[in-house]
């Protein structure tokens, strides 16, 4: 297409951070993917609907990070962020969710995720979430859980 610059092959980017995204709406996985895919040193090479395809997919994806909505058809966010722990304990995972920070934040961190970021701020602050948890990939315990002085540090 004149103008348009092909998306590069996932297998052929060594040096991008590969991220899976599980998002069950299409409008906003679209839109997630394209956001994520615009920084220079990130790349989807696999964006699904629902945690049983994450998990079929999760080895052709071979993630550096995985971004997982908490609310999914069928298997929850919360269950498929321990399982991709248990496939991959160091893989860092960002819940997105719609839902308070107050109700889920604990149980997502609980299960593992590195961070909670709240979808209404996903466009201004996914990408720095996203290279947070993948600069502090392998710390523990998850640097979303404290911050500086022991205060909480998730994107609220």
């Amino acid at each position: 297409m004149p103008g348009k610059t092909p998306a590069p092959d996932p297998r052929e980017a060594p040096s991008l951070a590969r991220v899976l995204l599980v998002e069950d709406h299409d409008a906003l996985r679209d839109a997630f993917a394209e956001l994520i895919s615009a920084d220079d040193e990130l790349i989807v090479p696999v964006a699904v609907r629902s945690a049983e395809e994450a998990l079929s997919r999760f080895r052709e994806a071979a993630p550096d990070l995985a971004v997982v909505d908490i609310s999914l058809p069928g298997m929850d966010g919360l269950e498929l962020v321990r399982r991709l722990r248990r496939l991959e304990p160091e893989l860092p995972v960002v819940v997105l969710s719609s839902h308070s920070v107050e109700r889920w934040e604990a149980p997502a961190l609980e299960a593992g995720a590195r961070a909670y970021l709240v979808k209404s701020r996903a466009p201004r602050e996914l990408i720095a979430v996203i290279r947070d948890a993948l600069e502090h990939a392998g710390d523990h315990p998850h640097p979303s859980a404290t911050g500086p002085g022991g205060q909480p540090s998730s994107a609220r």
